[in-house]
């Protein structure tokens, strides 16, 4: 039996009530003698404080890789596909280049939606 807190949680009765939903939905066949509980894929605040600072990133994007160019890095990933999920649409957006030469400084970019 399997259940994902989709919103991070340090408190008993958000954990206490996914779990009783779960065991009322198929109820164990016989008495319960042991409950072992596993919790993983935490992780610390340093990846999400490294997320948007350059200086002290873990990960590496070489010039001609940029964000604007269609690479992004895993932890950015993460973190926009989490908003995505709790907000129901992408709030980021990313500027693409469309006409540098032109005269109306409105036409040489654009907002795109960082959709993924």
């Amino acid at each position: 039996m399997n259940h994902i807190l989709r919103t991070p949680s340090i408190s008993h009765e958000d954990i206490y009530r996914a779990m009783y939903g779960r065991i009322l939905l198929s109820p164990p066949v016989c008495p319960i003698e042991k409950l072992i509980l596993e919790f993983f894929q935490f992780c610390t605040l340093e990846p999400q404080e490294n997320l948007f600072n350059h200086k002290k990133a873990h990960w590496e994007v070489s010039p001609n890789k940029r964000i604007t160019e269609g690479t992004i890095p895993p932890l950015l990933r993460e973190a926009i596909k989490e908003m995505k999920l709790r907000m129901g649409f992408s709030p980021l957006y990313r500027i693409v280049e469309i006409d540098p030469l032109s005269r109306i400084p409105e036409r040489r970019h654009a907002l795109l939606n960082l959709d993924i």
